[in-house]
């Protein structure tokens, strides 16, 4: 069950996603309240995806590429 005020810091996430192709930096989402244990439950959920760890794409699109910019995924291999 969400609350009222998630729903408020998820409702101003959305607002943000928006403006910014529903491409948001976890920065921006800690700034508005909202924590990792909900970008992990919105991610379980579908609603969201997790990007380089540091980005989160809402609503489950995909980012579109953009003329010009380039985006560089690093991954972590662990050792076997």
């Amino acid at each position: 069950m969400v609350t009222a005020s998630a729903r408020l810091h998820l409702e101003a996430v959305a607002d943000l996603g928006r403006h910014q192709q529903h491409v948001v930096s976890r920065l921006q989402l800690a700034e508005l309240g909202i924590r990792s244990d909900v970008v992990r439950d919105q991610v379980s959920a579908g609603r969201w995806q997790v990007y380089a760890n540091r980005v989160v794409v809402l609503h489950g699109a995909r980012p579109r590429p953009r003329p010009g910019v380039t985006v560089h995924v690093s991954r972590r291999f662990d050792p076997v």
